[in-house]
């Protein structure tokens, strides 16, 4: 069995919220695979975007008073709401 998820006062999260409309993540995707000739998905685009973001936001707020970027543990964490994925088999399940 896998050990249980840290607790999330200890992992020191940041929020962000960040809305990106089909029509941007599609150019981004288009991109991508122009420059490439690989797929990615919208979760690969949210996720590139997020990052993309936090390093901006480091460069631009570095100072002395912060840990160089580089000594600075980061992690970018997803959470997402699975309800509308179980609803279907909670409801299959009850049913038989």
């Amino acid at each position: 069995m896998p050990a249980p998820p840290p607790w999330l006062e200890l992992l020191d999260l940041r929020y962000f919220t960040v809305d990106l409309s089909p029509d941007h993540i599609a150019k981004v995707k288009s991109s991508f695979f122009e420059s490439t000739g690989q797929r990615c998905s919208a979760f690969d685009v949210c996720v590139a975007k997020t990052w993309q973001a936090h390093t901006r936001a480091l460069v631009a707020g570095a100072d002395s008073a912060n840990t160089a970027a580089g000594e600075r543990t980061v992690r970018v964490c997803f959470f997402a709401n699975t309800l509308i994925v179980l609803c279907p088999l909670r409801s299959k399940i009850s049913s038989s």
